[in-house]
């Protein structure tokens, strides 16, 4: 998924899709090792802290996306995908560094979706 400092309205449309079916009841086969099979619902709002703590151990060592998660974390007043559409402007990470973020929640978000995918689940 290729992104720019704008993301662009098909890829903003793909995460946004992604957000609302993992944000609903989710289908996993009985021997996924997220929550043993069935179908679930995942809270929005742990979903996304989930998510943020998630990427504040993966880039650790990374002050400024550091920064824009702790800001996230203090102020949710957009949405996720919102935020991740504006990482460039409002929290002055580079284009590469965002696309890497918006990446990786791709990632996640299809692996909530699409058990297959494997990245949390098996």
């Amino acid at each position: 998924m290729k992104f720019s400092s704008r993301m662009r309205s098909d890829d903003a449309d793909s995460i946004q899709s992604l957000w609302r079916m993992a944000s609903s009841a989710t289908l996993h086969g009985a021997f996924c090792a997220c929550a043993g099979g069935g179908a679930f619902a995942i809270s929005p709002q742990q979903l996304e802290e989930d998510i943020v703590d998630y990427l504040a151990e993966r880039y650790v060592h990374a002050p400024d996306v550091t920064d824009a998660l702790r800001r996230r974390r203090e102020n949710r007043s957009v949405d996720l995908v919102k935020w991740m559409e504006d990482l460039v402007a409002t929290d002055n990470l580079s284009d590469a560094t965002a696309d890497a973020i918006r990446g990786e929640v791709s990632i996640i978000l299809r692996s909530i979706v699409m058990p297959e995918a494997g990245f949390f689940c098996r």
